[in-house]
């Protein structure tokens, strides 16, 4: 939008697919041969319903017949579900510069639907868990941060940007040992929000130790094979627990297997396709100098 006030939405969801589908393509592939020669997990009988689940984005909405094994991508769907419209009502608002309240109006509608949606399941709250509209407003509040990344840099300066990491980090913290909250309305008008914010005070503080001398290349590192170490986890996790016991050596190794598994993912899948995009990309870019 700043160099051509346009967006080529071919392009985006093209370099989506090729940075998602290559990693999670071939992790369901192994589950697949694993589960219909072994059956570790006793889910022969769901392994199509859960590999169509997963490549089209919807085991959020519903995960009958998904295999346990792969519970966890509800929240890959959430976030692909949310980037079929948000890029289209982004740049909308950015032509009419309306951003600011474009980003009010869509969090009043998000919050509105998100209550309605929770009325409807009052019985059972827990039923809302995995929905889009639960959730939809932590996304748009990355967004938002993101938009506002300067104004924010500046407001969280020095001692003031410390302090609302550090804060942030409890409430994160707090948060994720509290018991089960599922079935609670307020863990999604309330809970889902702040951590939002939380996260984004996290990470602008993250950006100032950059540049600081301290070496983060570990964590440079994880950050790099984290979403084949989403993917893989989980299911490593069930495997590894398929006969009841998780024990202290189970969970080492399931640490030990989630990240080889995504450090091949990175160096053999995820790199030469990350490769190949940025040759269609500056393919693109050179076609548009051409004209």
């Amino acid at each position: 939008m700043d160099r051509r006030g346009t967006v080529s939405y071919w392009r985006f969801y093209r370099n989506r697919f090729l940075r998602l589908y290559p990693a999670m393509l071939t992790m369901l592939a192994i589950f697949s041969a694993v589960t219909l020669t072994t059956d570790l997990t006793k889910d022969r009988p769901k392994v199509l319903r859960t590999v169509l689940g997963a490549v089209t984005y919807t085991t959020n909405v519903s995960n009958d017949g998904v295999s346990r094994a792969l519970n966890h991508l509800w929240t890959l769907a959430l976030e692909e579900q949310f980037y079929v419209l948000w890029p289209v009502i982004l740049v909308c608002a950015l032509r009419k510069k309306v951003v600011p309240a474009t980003l009010v109006l869509v969090a009043v509608i998000l919050t509105a639907v998100c209550g309605w949606v929770i009325h409807l399941h009052a019985d059972s709250v827990v039923q809302v868990y995995g929905l889009p509209t639960s959730w939809a407003i932590t996304l748009l509040i990355g967004a938002a941060a993101r938009l506002s990344r300067d104004r924010l840099r500046r407001m969280l300066t020095g001692r003031r940007g410390q302090i609302a990491a550090i804060v942030a980090f409890a409430v994160v913290a707090v948060i994720t040992f509290l018991p089960d909250v599922k079935d609670e309305p307020m863990l999604y008008l309330v809970g889902g929000p702040l951590i939002a914010v939380s996260s984004v005070a996290m990470a602008l503080q993250a950006e100032k130790w950059s540049r600081t001398p301290i070496s983060l290349t570990p964590f440079r590192a994880l950050g790099l094979i984290s979403y084949a170490a989403y993917l893989w986890n989980y299911l490593l996790v069930s495997w590894l627990q398929a006969d009841g016991r998780f024990e202290m050596w189970d969970q080492l190794w399931s640490v030990i297997l989630s990240i080889l598994a995504a450090t091949l993912s990175w160096w053999l899948i995820e790199r030469p396709f990350a490769d190949y995009r940025k040759r269609l990309d500056a393919r693109a870019r050179a076609r548009v100098r051409i004209r």
